[in-house]
């Protein structure tokens, strides 16, 4: 029986995203898409579950463990320090536990690095109103929102603040300063942690929610209010992250979001996932 270390240190080493642990399988881990066996044997129950316990238990001691708490499916992280941060998402299948866990470098990829054109680094400069990153689950918004929020942080003297389930990226402190909240942990959802950022001289707001009416209106008000607003959308296109926000609202409240959305709206940027 292999430890956790072990099956993160070989999906780190193959350039792996994500690994997938499920009783009476082999370890598969997703490489450039495709999802392909790990060397070795499929794990039994008994290793499942040992596999389980030690990630969610802080052991071995250079783990350390963030978890939303309630029943699975449960979203936590672990941190190790010569290896990286990664996002563990527990979850039941035909009555036994299964694990898929997201590889988070420890290092931020810059805009450039990622392949961004020009135009969206320069929305670094808008002062304020609403930046929507849009795109399908998997595809890379939470990297792309850490870039973008980290090129902010090294040219303005403000304070960026995060909401997240779960913190993924950590972000220090550079010319601006960082405050990165977890929901469930430091705030109980995101429509509250909206409404607090009012009151936390927040210049600059980042937040990955699922769109609803209570956290777009909180998210809205913060962008007329003078904040620049970074949200993520979980959609396909740009067309498709605007008429999500919109269908939020009642048919009679659609005409004054349109407005509001005009008024604020710097930019969209929707994304996919290539094989390299």
């Amino acid at each position: 029986m292999s430890d956790l270390r072990t099956y993160l240190s070989a999906m780190v080493e193959r350039g792996g995203s994500d690994l997938h642990l499920v009783a009476n399988r082999v370890p598969r881990v997703r490489i450039d898409g495709s999802l392909l066996p790990l060397d070795g044997l499929a794990l039994s129950v008994v290793d499942l579950e040992g596999l389980v316990k030690e990630a969610s238990s802080g052991v071995p001691s250079s783990f350390v463990y963030r978890s939303v708490a309630g029943p699975p499916p449960i979203d936590f992280t672990l941190h190790i320090e010569s290896l990286g941060r990664f996002r563990c998402h527990l979850y039941s299948q035909g009555g036994l536990p299964a694990l898929v866990i997201r590889f988070i470098p420890l290092h931020i990829p810059s805009l450039k690095a990622l392949g961004f054109p020009q135009m969206f680094g320069d929305l670094t400069k808008v002062s304020q109103g609403l930046v929507i990153v849009a795109g399908p689950a998997g595809s890379g918004k939470s990297t792309t929102l850490a870039a973008f929020l980290d090129k902010l942080n090294g040219e303005r003297r403000a304070h960026m603040l995060t909401l997240e389930q779960p913190i993924e990226f950590l972000h220090s402190d550079k010319k601006g300063m960082v405050s990165q909240r977890e929901v469930g942990v430091d705030v109980p959802d995101f429509f509250a942690g909206l409404q607090a950022a009012m009151r936390e001289d927040s210049d600059v707001v980042m937040v990955e929610a699922h769109a609803n009416r209570e956290t777009i209106d909180a998210a809205l008000s913060l962008a007329e209010s003078g904040k620049l607003v970074l949200l993520a959308v979980q959609t396909s296109s740009c067309l498709l992250a605007l008429q999500e926000l919109m269908q939020c609202f009642s048919p009679d409240q659609q005409h004054f979001i349109r407005y509001r959305l005009a008024m604020t709206l710097e930019g969209v940027i929707a994304q996919v996932l290539l094989p390299r």
